[in-house]
C-alpha cells in the first residue's frame, strides 16, 4: 500500500533534479532547446503572459506567447539544422528577477551541403522565478557587427544592416514590488533595477 506513494515521490524528485534550478542553466537550456527545435521546452521556460513582450531582429515584435511559437514554429520548418553557440553571457540576480546580456552566434544550416548562414546577434533579456521555475519574461535581440571600418561586412550582416544600430527599447514590468527597466543600447546593454 505504500510503495506507490513511496514510488511517485521518487519519481517526482528525478523529474525535478532535470529541472533547471537558476537563472543561467534555464537560459542555457533555453538555447539548446532553440537549437535543438525543441518547442516543448521553449515553452516550458518562456512566459505564457498575454503582456509578455519581446524584440528580435528585423524590428519583430512579439506580444505573448502564441505569435512567437507560430514563428518558431516556421523557422524550425525552414532549416535542417541550427547551431547557437554562446559566446558570450554574463548574470546579474536580486531575489527572484535575474537579467542577462549575451552574445551567441545563430547559424542556420537551410539545405545540407551548402555554407550555412551566420548571424551574430546580442541579447539582454529579464527572467523570473515562478512557483521554483525560471521563466523568460521578455527579452530584446539585434545583431552585432564584427566588420568597421573599411572591412566588408559579410553577406550575412549586409542582409541584416536594416536593423538600427541605435535601436533602443524600454520594457517595463512589474513583479510585486519591484519595476524592472530594460534598455538595449547600439554596443552594450544597461540594465536598471529600483524598488518602489
Amino acid at each position: 500500500l505504500f510503495v506507490c506513494p513511496i514510488l511517485s515521490l521518487l519519481l517526482v524528485s528525478v523529474a525535478s533534479a532535470d529541472e533547471p534550478l537558476d537563472p543561467e542553466t534555464t537560459l542555457r537550456t533555453l538555447v539548446h532547446a532553440n537549437a535543438e527545435r525543441d518547442l516543448a521546452t521553449m515553452s516550458k521556460y518562456m512566459s505564457h503572459d498575454v503582456d509578455a513582450v519581446g524584440y528580435t531582429i528585423d524590428g519583430r515584435k512579439y506580444e505573448g506567447w502564441p505569435t512567437l511559437a507560430a514563428d518558431m514554429r516556421s523557422e524550425f520548418d525552414s532549416v535542417v539544422k541550427l547551431e547557437i553557440p554562446i559566446t558570450k553571457l554574463q548574470f546579474w540576480r536580486h531575489g527572484d528577477v535575474a537579467w542577462f546580456a549575451m552574445e551567441l552566434d545563430y547559424i542556420r544550416h537551410v539545405n545540407r551541403g551548402e555554407q550555412p548562414m551566420v548571424l551574430p546577434l546580442r541579447e539582454t533579456g529579464v527572467m523570473e522565478r515562478r512557483d521554483g521555475r525560471w521563466i523568460l519574461v521578455t527579452w530584446h535581440e539585434s545583431t552585432r557587427h564584427h566588420h568597421r571600418g573599411t572591412e566588408q561586412a559579410s553577406p550575412d550582416e549586409t542582409a541584416l544592416q536594416r536593423v538600427a544600430e541605435s535601436c533602443r527599447m524600454a520594457t517595463q514590468f512589474n513583479s510585486t514590488y519591484k519595476a524592472w527597466h530594460l534598455w538595449s543600447l547600439t554596443n552594450f546593454e544597461l540594465i536598471q533595477f529600483y524598488e518602489r
